[in-house]
């Protein structure tokens, strides 16, 4: 899976990247200063991003709305100290399709990116076959009359 992890702190990024990349991804490591919804709707060859939201940088939750809302697909995780219901709704309605609260414990994160990756893999499928349906068979209930 190619993944860009944008983490603010430079031993978190790097440990994580390191556990990534040993897990058999290939990592982009950018620190959330630098990011702007252009730059990151320009990366379009990453399978899943990876965003540490923290709290002192909270236009975090805006940057991932900003994504959607300009058409970007790719999944985002969330991955923050920011622990309440609030903060994790706040994230999820912003549009992430998950939301890790930190610390992480081992192995956590890695199997939240593979359920992401068997829910693209069976949304792709559906996809497929809606679209190799014949003509008029979309949508019909295969149960009804």
């Amino acid at each position: 899976m190619r993944i860009l992890l944008v983490e603010d702190n430079p031993h978190i990024g790097l440990s994580l990247s390191d556990q990534l990349c040993g897990a058999g991804h290939l990592v982009q490591l950018a620190q959330a200063g630098s990011l702007s919804a252009e730059l990151l709707k320009a990366v379009a060859d990453v399978d899943v991003m990876i965003f540490d939201i923290v709290s002192s940088n909270q236009h975090g939750f805006d940057l991932v709305r900003d994504l959607r809302l300009g058409g970007t697909n790719v999944p985002v995780v969330i991955l923050s100290a920011l622990d309440t219901t609030a903060d994790r709704v706040r994230g999820l309605d912003s549009g992430a399709d998950d939301y890790i609260v930190k610390p992480l414990v081992h192995g956590e994160l890695e199997a939240r990116l593979r359920a992401l990756a068997r829910r693209v893999a069976r949304s792709s499928d559906r996809l497929a076959s809606t679209h190799s349906a014949e003509p008029g068979q979309a949508g019909r209930d295969v149960g009804g009359p």
